[in-house]
């Protein structure tokens, strides 16, 4: 009988134990976020992260053992959310634009409302712009665009293409916005990625973007120039692109 007791209580003892340790690890992270949003990365230790948990120092390092796997840890957390997107698009029959403007609609939303937190993340990130695009958004980009339809059908080499452009393009907003205070309307950035992207790499296009050379102190850049409009924000960012994939080529 007492055997059978002491089995009954040891897995609740083993719960009640692994939602304390749950909730110490949320209330570090908050606090973490707290101050990040107030004195920056580099401004915010951990000692005044424990004071502010209300944990010691060893706890906070129990959980996270470095700094910067609190930056990891928000960027996991963004992207459970955005999953939370792709999951609900994927069960409804739409076009791979349509998709994806509710994609940049949420994603704009998820930093906009914690703009202070998410700025001083972001601008902390080593890599910010590959680290956002391969850990989280181009997985989402490419399972959208492989689970949409278009009227034109969408070849694998079109698809992986789009994927890989626009992922980083939204990565590279991401950072400008974070990173440049020039009053970038996040939202409108990252849908002209979409409309410039999109329409120049679906078959059924009205409007395809061209790519013309221009040379300047005798070197050559590149530029992605649509045939008809397309939003001016994307043009600014999208510019650097090239140059962007090409750092994440060469580190990987």
């Amino acid at each position: 009988m007492t055997g059978s007791l002491l089995e009954r209580r040891e897995p609740a003892r083993l719960s009640r134990r692994r939602a304390r340790t749950e909730q110490q690890r949320a209330q570090i992270y908050a606090a973490a976020l707290e101050m990040f949003a107030r004195a920056g990365f580099a401004g915010t230790t951990v000692d005044s992260i424990a004071v502010a948990a209300h944990v010691s120092r060893s706890t906070v390092f129990n959980h996270f053992p470095h700094k910067q796997d609190l930056l990891t840890e928000w960027a996991s957390q963004c992207g459970h959310r955005m999953k939370n997107v792709v999951t609900i698009r994927r069960s409804v029959m739409c076009t791979v634009e349509d998709a994806l403007r509710d994609y940049t609609a949420e994603l704009a939303r998820l930093c906009v409302d914690q703009s202070e937190t998410a700025t001083a993340v972001i601008s902390a990130m080593e890599h910010p712009a590959r680290s956002l695009a391969w850990s989280w958004i181009r997985p989402d980009i490419t399972e959208i665009v492989s689970h949409s339809r278009h009227p034109g059908a969408l070849t694998h080499s079109t698809a992986e293409q789009l994927s890989l452009l626009l992922s980083t393009a939204y990565a590279a907003t991401l950072v400008r916005w974070a990173t440049e205070p020039d009053d970038l309307n996040l939202e409108t950035a990252l849908r002209a990625n979409v409309q410039l992207l999109i329409r120049g790499l679906l078959p059924t296009s009205p409007s395809i973007p061209t790519w013309t050379s221009s040379s300047s102190a005798g070197s050559s850049v590149g530029h992605l120039a649509p045939t008809r409009g397309a939003g001016t924000q994307a043009l600014r960012v999208v510019d650097g692109l090239v140059d962007e994939l090409g750092d994440m080529v060469v580190d990987q």
